[in-house]
């Protein structure tokens, strides 16, 4: 009966604790990515701003 229940529920407990962790590491990840893109995108506006400014 309860303690039963009581060791599904810190099992519960332990799996959320799991996917919290995975969820902050993901997070972090995507930021980072969207970052690099963000930079690439800004060398790629300035390159072409070179480029603009070469050919006129």
């Amino acid at each position: 009966g309860r303690p039963l229940v009581e060791e599904m529920c810190e099992e519960l407990a332990k799996e959320i604790g799991k996917y919290m962790v995975e969820d902050e590491a993901l997070k972090k990840e995507s930021k980072k990515f969207w970052e690099e893109i963000k930079d690439e995108r800004k060398m790629l506006q300035m390159v072409e701003v070179w480029r603009e400014d070469r050919f006129k």
